[in-house]
């Protein structure tokens, strides 16, 4: 908010869902690195086509319409809720590939548990910090926030 210098926005980024959430936030730029390596150059076609398709919904004739837009919705730490938030899995959909279980153990918070015969993960809640690690690396958005707050049940981030 306070600075007057190109913002570019990396680590992380997997889709342009990520790119246009770091474009919210004030960066001009953002770059991939382990998106093209895990899935190849092609990748790139996507990541166009996906931002494409969003600034003509979103009404947008240039990305840079998106730079900052969130500004504004960005508070301090002490006036954050602070939700309890933990991974909820839909069984329907997973495809049993273990990347869940393989980002939230690597990530160190070890919420997630794994039953290598059933190919099942289970998070366990007393453990989930909430980080949504899991959700990022899930390729078929079988993983969801759940937030509990207000005396409510709430879902954010949920991938479509």
């Amino acid at each position: 908010k306070n600075v007057d210098i190109v913002i570019s926005g990396n680590g992380g980024a997997f889709n342009w869902r990520d790119a246009v959430e770091f474009m919210a936030v004030g960066a001009s730029n953002v770059q991939f690195c382990t998106l093209p390596m895990h899935y190849g150059f092609r990748t790139i076609r996507d990541l166009r086509s996906g931002l494409e398709h969003y600034l003509k919904e979103m009404g947008f004739t240039s990305p840079m319409e998106i730079v900052g837009k969130a500004l504004k919705n960005i508070k301090n730490q002490e006036d954050l809720v602070k939700p309890e938030t933990k991974s909820e899995i839909n069984y329907d959909k997973c495809i049993g590939c273990g990347l869940c279980f393989a980002a939230c153990n690597d990530g160190g918070h070890m919420a997630i548990s794994w039953d290598s015969e059933l190919r099942k993960p289970t998070v366990n809640e007393d453990k989930c910090t909430g980080c949504a690690m899991c959700m990022q690396v899930c390729p078929v958005d079988a993983i969801r926030m759940r937030e509990k707050f207000d005396s409510k049940v709430h879902y954010f981030a949920e991938r479509r």
